[in-house]
């Protein structure tokens, strides 16, 4: 009887103790030793639907950099078969073509899991631990994951010939992108695009996304901006900056929209705002599966053949 008395006191503790260090916050990636590239801008083109162009302005002003490749690093939570892991993680991309994203979960900060996923030549490769996937839905998922992620570089959407804007009314509109981007096989995929009322500012993507790969049907996809606001805004923990969430407004202000004026102390290529709080959820789900915190972003930075940062 002793002995089962210490066996569940000794798997209590062993629970309390998983549970409390899956709440301390990840550890940061190391800094990225490489610099922005140079930037070339582009006119923002007429004919665009109002509240994109709206967006746009805000953001840019009247030029938009044209990005080739993008690095972007933070840190977040996610839930995996139920459970709320503490992350940090690395989306890597060559602008509409290839990613790589890079996730280690952690458990008092120190790294217990390890997910490596790759999209190139329109095929996706997700790694885990426990088995790899891979095929059609996959690769469905993953072109979608590569133009929802733009969300990071949003010029890529007025800059990529292949991406067009559809009107849909005055805070709505349909992003239509490539299917299978570097197979060229000519299909296209859909979001829709919803704009805050009040700051023009990209509030929500929705697309239809396979979630496992053998899934005969889509789910409504929802990819949430919760805050907009600049890096220099971000707390040391990964928190975002004092902006309310779920408003679109981000921070203390937009700055002056200015083409290539970015955040004090960025890039050239940064917008005036960046998407700090981002959100994913599943529709059947009601509820984010990824709360993602960014926590600084390269442009035009070079990348070996297998999209990871060069350097």
């Amino acid at each position: 009887m002793k002995l089962l008395a210490w066996f569940l006191v000794g798997s209590l503790a062993l629970v309390l103790s998983a549970w409390a260090g899956l709440r301390v916050p990840a550890g940061a990636f190391d800094d990225l030793d490489v610099e922005d590239g140079e930037v070339a801008f582009v006119a923002l083109p007429d004919g665009l639907p109002a509240p994109v162009e709206r967006f746009f302005r805000t953001l840019y002003g009247d030029e938009v950099p044209v990005i080739d490749t993008a690095v972007i690093t933070g840190r977040g939570t996610m839930r995996v078969v139920g459970i709320t892991l503490p992350v940090r993680w690395r989306f890597t991309h060559r602008a509409g073509e290839a990613y790589r994203h890079e996730i280690e979960s952690t458990l008092y900060r120190m790294r217990t899991l390890t997910i490596d996923e790759l999209y190139i030549d329109g095929r996706g490769r997700l790694e885990l631990p426990f088995g790899v996937s891979e095929g059609p839905n996959v690769d469905q998922g993953a072109d979608l994951a590569l133009w929802a992620e733009a969300i990071w570089m949003p010029s890529v959407w007025i800059t990529d010939e292949r991406v067009r804007w559809e009107p849909v009314d005055a805070h709505t509109a349909l992003l239509i992108v490539p299917s299978g981007a570097a197979t060229g096989h000519g299909g296209t995929e859909a979001f829709v695009a919803r704009f805050d009322p009040g700051t023009g500012l990209l509030r929500l993507l929705e697309s239809m996304r396979f979630r496992d790969v053998d899934d005969d049907e889509r789910i409504l996809w929802r990819n949430e901006v919760v805050s907009w606001e600049t890096l220099g805004e971000v707390g040391d923990d990964g928190s975002g900056g004092d902006g309310p969430e779920g408003d679109g407004s981000g921070g203390d202000g937009r700055g002056d929209g200015a083409a290539g004026s970015g955040p004090a102390g960025f890039g050239v290529a940064a917008p005036a705002m960046l998407p700090i709080g981002t959100e994913l959820t599943w529709f059947d789900h009601g509820r984010p599966w990824a709360r993602l915190t960014t926590e600084d972003v390269r442009y035009n930075v070079p990348l070996t053949e297998d999209v990871r940062p060069a350097g």
